[in-house]
C-alpha cells in the first residue's frame, strides 16, 4: 500500500468516512465556497444539522483539527466507499 492508501486505513479505523461536499459560504471559516474532500466521523452520516470532520483529502488524525460543519450550508455531501478501491497489499 501507498501512503494515501495506509493514512486512509488509519482514519476508517478511527470512525471516519471519506466524503465531498460542495460547502457555501461560511461554512469553514477562512475558506471560500468550495468543493471540499473530507473525512467525516461515521456516527455523523445520517444527521441533517451537524457533522464533525477533518478536511482535506489526506489527513493525519490527530494532526488536523477536527471541525465542526452546518448541514445547512452544504450541499451534496457524498460519502465515497474508499476502502472498496484499495488495494490488497499490506
Amino acid at each position: 500500500m501507498d501512503s494515501f492508501e495506509q493514512n486512509s486505513v488509519k482514519l476508517v479505523k478511527a470512525g471516519y468516512v471519506f466524503a465531498m461536499a460542495n460547502i457555501l459560504d461560511g461554512c469553514v471559516a477562512g475558506y471560500p465556497p468550495c468543493l471540499m474532500p473530507m473525512w467525516v466521523r461515521e456516527a455523523d452520516k445520517d444527521n441533517t444539522e451537524k457533522v464533525h470532520a477533518i478536511l482535506g483529502s489526506e489527513p493525519k488524525v490527530g494532526e488536523n483539527p477536527e471541525v465542526e460543519l452546518d448541514r445547512t450550508k452544504m450541499q451534496s455531501l457524498t460519502f465515497v466507499p474508499i476502502m472498496d478501491f484499495l488495494s490488497d497489499d499490506e
